[in-house]
């Protein structure tokens, strides 16, 4: 709790230099499993923002959990991989003038 204090001091400051707010709404807490629920709780009502139970995604890309990271990059690699072949195909039928 009193790392968690240091933070929010820190963060005010932060917020009162840079004139720039955390949006509490959109604040997501990711906990470690060993932690305990009435820590969890302590936390989220000194940050505000919600636990996050499940492995969400942070900016588009998936959180890492576990020891396994094939598993969890395995949806954005096929997602790249298609891309990368769809871009194929449409070079493949383009014509030298630049027209399909």
């Amino acid at each position: 709790m009193e790392e968690c204090q240091r933070l929010t001091d820190i963060l005010g400051r932060y917020e009162a230099v840079s004139g720039q707010a955390i949006n509490r709404q959109k604040t997501s807490l990711f906990f470690s499993k060993n932690t305990r629920q009435e820590v969890k709780l302590e936390i989220q009502q000194m940050l505000g923002g919600r636990i996050m139970n499940e492995c969400e995604k942070y900016l588009g890309l998936p959180m890492p959990s576990g020891k396994s990271k094939v598993g969890t990059f395995k949806e954005l690699q096929e997602k790249i991989s298609k891309r990368v072949l769809g871009h194929g195909r449409r070079n493949l039928f383009q014509r030298r003038d630049g027209r399909s």
